[in-house]
């Protein structure tokens, strides 16, 4: 349970962060790109 939340934790600094780059770069596509592998992802392991 323990390390179900590490992932999670890790996932949302990494989308964080990626998120951060493509406001700086306006690449405001791979956002909402990368939001549906994030709920994808999440989604998938909630189910589980």
């Amino acid at each position: 349970m323990t390390l179900h939340f590490i992932c999670v934790y890790y996932i949302v600094q990494t989308t964080l962060f990626l998120y951060n780059i493509s406001i700086f770069y306006k690449q405001n596509n791979n956002i909402l790109f990368l939001n549906k592998i994030i709920t994808y992802y999440i989604n998938d392991r909630l189910e589980r």
